[in-house]
């Protein structure tokens, strides 16, 4: 997780396969709810199109859509 002076954003969330559908998502997701919510902050995160899953996962924690909003990077700064 990482803060900007408005909103704690949370990077790399991710189970190992192997580790999948035991329950640990909901479980880390609830440690994290409580300290963004102990620090009074909103929580943001961003997840591939694709991954239905995480989405599905997402919503029923209570993440919403942020409509319009685009994510840009540059993957090599050596093209610059």
């Amino acid at each position: 997780m990482t803060f900007d002076g408005r909103r704690i954003h949370l990077h790399h969330f991710g189970i190992l396969p192997a580790y999948q559908g035991n329950g640990l998502s909901k479980i880390l997701l609830k440690e994290i709810f409580r300290f963004v919510k102990e620090k009074g902050y909103q929580i943001k995160l961003e997840v591939h199109t694709g991954n239905y899953k995480a989405i599905n996962l997402y919503k029923k924690a209570g993440f919403e859509y942020l409509n319009g909003y685009h994510v840009y990077i540059i993957r090599s700064i050596s093209r610059l």
